[in-house]
Formats: C-alpha cells, sequence, structure tokens
C-alpha cells in the first residue's frame, strides 16, 4: 500500500512517496510533475506489488497510477475530501461577514472554529451560541448541517450504504447553497469511484501528511539544506531504517537437485529442493523514529 502526496519544500513542489501499510517513507522525488513521475513509477521494481494507493485529488498522480501501476487500486484520502466540505461552509460563512457592522464581524470571526467541530463534540453552551448565529442565518444554519450530513457519509459500514448516504445527502442541497457546494459535488462525481474505494480498504494518507510535517521541519534547522541533501538525510538515517526493517524467514530453491537421476531430473525439471533462509528486508526509513529524533533535535 503506497501514499503519494504533494510536499512544498525549497522552492517547489515534490511527490512525498510512503508505504503505508510499513509507515515508513519509500522515496521522495525531485517534482509532482507528470513527466517526472511516469518514469519513475514505470521503471519502479516490483511495482506488481503494489495492490492499492492513497492519493489527495490530483489529477496527474491518478494518470500516472493508472498508466504504471494498473493493478493497484486507488483510495481518495478521506480527510481531503471531507476537508472540502469544511470549506464549503467556510466560503459562506466570510460571504455572510462582509455585510455585517464590525463588531458582529469579529464576533464570527471568532466562531470559525465552533463552526468546523463535529456536532457530536459541541457541549451545551456551543450549541447554544450556534442557535444565535442560526436564527440570525438560516442559511448558514443549513450549510452547517450540510457539512454534517456529508462528514457523516464515513460512519457507513459498507461501500452501498455510503454511497446511498451520499446520494441523499446530494438530493438534499437546497438551490441556494448549491453553489457554495459545488466544488465538493464536482469532486464526488469526478472521483466517485476512488472515494468509495475507501469502504473496501480504509486507508490514508495521514502517515504520508505526517512526513511531509518532519520533512519541512527538518529542512528549518538545516538551515539551507539542498534537496538532494534534504532526502538523503530522510531516506539513509540508519536508526529509522533500522527501526523500519524487519527480519523474515522464506523458502528459496536450492541449487542442489532433489535427485540424482537423470531421467527423473529431465521430465520434472522444477523439481527442486526448498531452504529456509533468514534475510532482514528494509522497507524504508520508520516515521515515528524520525518524528522523534526531529523532536530529539538529532537533526539540528
Amino acid at each position: 500500500m503506497l501514499g503519494i502526496d504533494e510536499l512544498k519544500i525549497i522552492g517547489q513542489y515534490r511527490a512525498m512517496i510512503t508505504n503505508v501499510e510499513r509507515k515508513t517513507v519509500f522515496d521522495i522525488r525531485p517534482s509532482r510533475a507528470k513527466a517526472e513521475l511516469m518514469p519513475y513509477f514505470r521503471d519502479l521494481r516490483d511495482k506488481d506489488s503494489v495492490e492499492w494507493v492513497a492519493m489527495d485529488m490530483y489529477h496527474v498522480y491518478r494518470q500516472v497510477v493508472r498508466a504504471t501501476l494498473p493493478q493497484a487500486r486507488i483510495v481518495v484520502d478521506r480527510f481531503h475530501i471531507q476537508r472540502m466540505a469544511n470549506d464549503a461552509l467556510e466560503k459562506l460563512r466570510k460571504r455572510i461577514r462582509k455585510d455585517l457592522s464590525t463588531r458582529q464581524r469579529l464576533k464570527l470571526k471568532d466562531e470559525q472554529f465552533l463552526l468546523l467541530k463535529r456536532q457530536h463534540d459541541l457541549t451545551g453552551r456551543d450549541m447554544d451560541r450556534m442557535r444565535e448565529w442560526f436564527q440570525q442565518f438560516p442559511l448558514l444554519s443549513e450549510a452547517h448541517a450540510l457539512k454534517e450530513g456529508f462528514l457523516s457519509i464515513w460512519d457507513q459500514k459498507t461501500r452501498p450504504a455510503a454511497e446511498a448516504a451520499c446520494a441523499t445527502w446530494q438530493a438534499n442541497i437546497p438551490t441556494e447553497l448549491a453553489a457554495t457546494f459545488k466544488d465538493l459535488t464536482t469532486a464526488v462525481h469526478n472521483w466517485h469511484d476512488e472515494i468509495f474505494a475507501y469502504f473496501e480498504q480504509p486507508i490514508t494518507n495521514a502517515y504520508t501528511e505526517s512526513v511531509n510535517r518532519v520533512a519541512k521541519d527538518m529542512n528549518r534547522m538545516g538551515r539551507g539544506y539542498s534537496f538532494e541533501v534534504l532526502r538523503a538525510r530522510i531516506l539513509y538515517d540508519k536508526k529509522a531504517r533500522k527501526d523500519g526493517s524487519v527480519i523474515e524467514t522464506v523458502l528459496v530453491d536450492d541449487d542442489d537437485p532433489m535427485t540424482t537421476d537423470f531421467v527423473f531430473q529431465r521430465m520434472t525439471t522444477a523439481a527442486t529442493r526448498k531452504k529456509k533462509i533468514t534475510r532482514v528486508v528494509e522497507y524504508g526509513p520508520y516515521l515515528p523514529t524520525l518524528a522523534r529524533l526531529l523532536e530529539e533535535g538529532y537533526f539540528e
């Protein structure tokens, strides 16, 4: 399971690639451009073993994965699509603020995080404050309900149930809020399969985004690293790579044939002895170790 996310660092966007299952950094590419990623993934060793790829809704990533990893299923990071519901509510809140008095404008600005909190996390006092605004601006109340309704889709247990909940949600968008939620509804239409694939394989890019923060902090501490130096410090740190390694025992073909009978060998060319070997497999630097080392000032 791979994760792909963009990272803007040292002047341009890079592509951060992680092993989602192992919580390790797989690679950091110098660019997220299609011309850079297409040959990289086309020549990727053991690429047929990739089954799932988590990403945001950047069309280049989808094009590259479809062209070079056709067997892999794409999953849109749930937090990325959910963030768009919050963005729609924020768009309306800012529009309402423009027509308010200075005092009210400042007050509604302070309510930003209250409106974005999940309803089940609100206290009684929070709800009272929200009702005051909803009574003044009923459209804000409807937009808040739509935000909550969209986020609740991910409470469903199966893909068919989630798709049905989404269809019901879209049907309940009032005409006056259609433009506010247009970016979200367009994304759901254009990325439908990849969004709801989450209910078949619930993986996210949370660890990929975490390593992005580590990389940014590491670059700040480095005071002017080149991209190549930063990439090397992340990928080849011995402590983090050790924690991202596993020891496994596997069966391999022995060099000696199973029998010395020439006729039997000729008739059963695949018949060879198997032997067990123990080997260390490196999956890349372990993200929690990188984060701990960063906190300890190891990279300063």
